[in-house]
């Protein structure tokens, strides 16, 4: 008994050591991590038009880059809002877009949020997407369903428009600007803060960052000019993820014959995209190629190809539509509809669709489940992998061939297409025969 207690100890013992040290290296990197962003460069977010909830003259700006599908950025959305209800934290909280393509649903309800802005009603948006204890809810991408107290007329039209997806993107491109790459990201009076501190540390920071304000104001510095002071040593852009774009490479050759196109046949650049009229980030980057072509007016030519996910029925359904429409010489009437229309899609909503629209609806029914349909999806989906050789991701664009994976914005594709027009090539499948 002796000898086996005196094993258990010695076990207990080099059991105690060993967990300490892992312990340390598990937990101490975060909290140095969390040391260092502190001390690191400041990022100035810009805040003119962004849902804001404060004074704006407070001590403490705190900057909330997030996406409206992620639990992290749930939980810290609502720390801030049970700490920012104290007053004598005097706290600004600025919300900023950074949906992220990992979450489907992310850009459909940063779109929901971003309508309400504008009839001042983003935070009870916020509170619906979140709930009132910062915590997802699983809520149809409807504004019906946010029960907000807003004029549903003004909320659709913003929602058809192309002005939400534009601010949205418009945030995007100042995230990679400013190197914030996940979420939740906070600037804490210009500080930055990845991921999700517990409530103790956020609210220390919080503190050290109104007691640094507080000496400002001592040394005479006023109010109204606090923030601007604060973050006046910040890099005007920071760093620029976007310049750095890999587009360059080996071109592909994408067959464009019998596909829906808009534009001058032989305009210098021809932008192929293959997309999902399921998808949320296929309809941002339809927002940035339509803005595109009013910046380049007459230089773009746009070709559309379907990839939706065979594992999505609604996303078929809809892809098969399209060219059914197409049969009809009615393909960009149906496409545009269907980007505006993609939540809750069945079959009976795009049969009323085409009746509303003028279709031939005998036809039109006909041809949604006519084998030739189904047979060319098939096709241009088989196309899509083979071009990436793998899984095509969407959207996905060939700009003149050169492969673009993923929602970018317009100052990104503009750059492309002033370097293709530049060097005054074109590669597709036609021109290499």
């Amino acid at each position: 008994m002796h000898k086996r207690s005196l094993f258990m100890f010695v076990a207990f013992v080099a059991l105690g050591t060993l967990t300490g040290i892992v312990g340390r290296r598990l937990f101490a990197p975060r909290q140095r991590h969390l040391r260092s962003k502190k001390s690191g460069p400041l990022r100035a977010a810009k805040l003119d038009g962004a849902p804001m909830l404060g004074r704006e003259d407070a001590r403490v700006t705190v900057v909330l880059w997030g996406d409206f599908d992620c639990p992290h950025t749930a939980t810290t959305y609502g720390i801030l809002r049970r700490l920012a209800q104290d007053p004598e934290r005097d706290i600004r909280l600025v919300w900023k877009n950074n949906p992220l393509p990992l979450h489907q649903r992310a850009l459909g309800k940063a779109r929901l949020a971003m309508a309400a802005h504008e009839q001042g009603r983003f935070w009870d948006a916020a509170e619906s997407l979140f709930g009132s204890k910062g915590s997802l809810q699983d809520l149809p991408l409807e504004p019906e369903a946010l029960d907000l107290n807003v004029d549903l007329s003004r909320y659709h039209d913003a929602l058809d428009s192309r002005r939400v997806d534009l601010r949205i993107q418009d945030d995007m491109v100042e995230a990679a600007r400013l190197a914030v790459s996940g979420t939740p990201t906070l600037f804490i009076n210009g500080r930055s803060i990845e991921g999700a501190p517990p409530e103790a540390i956020l609210s220390r920071l919080l503190d050290e960052a109104r007691e640094a304000a507080d000496r400002l104001l001592a040394r005479g510095v006023p109010r109204a000019s606090l923030y601007e002071r604060l973050v006046s040593s910040a890099p005007i852009q920071g760093s620029s993820k976007i310049a750095t774009l890999p587009v360059e490479g080996t071109r592909q050759r994408v067959a464009t014959d019998g596909a829906p196109a808009k534009g001058p046949s032989g305009a210098p650049v021809e932008i192929v995209m293959f997309g999902d009229y399921e998808c949320a980030f296929c309809k941002a980057a339809v927002a940035s190629i339509e803005a595109l072509v009013e910046k380049h007016h007459g230089l773009v030519r746009i070709v559309w190809k379907n990839h939706p996910s065979r594992a999505d029925e609604r996303a078929m359904l809809a892809a098969r539509a399209a060219l059914a429409a197409a049969e009809q010489d009615r393909f960009w009437q149906m496409h545009e509809w269907l980007l505006a229309n993609h939540v809750g899609l069945d079959r009976l909503a795009l049969e009323t669709f085409a009746e509303r629209a003028g279709f031939d609806v005998r036809r039109f029914r006909g041809a949604l489940d006519d084998p030739r349909i189904r047979s060319r999806l098939e096709e241009e989906i088989r196309e899509g992998n083979r071009l990436v050789q793998g899984e095509l991701e969407t959207p996905t664009l060939f700009v003149n061939g050169r492969c673009i994976v993923g929602f970018q914005p317009v100052d990104v594709l503009s750059a492309v297409v002033e370097q293709e027009v530049a060097s005054n090539q074109r590669y597709n499948c036609q021109a290499a025969q």
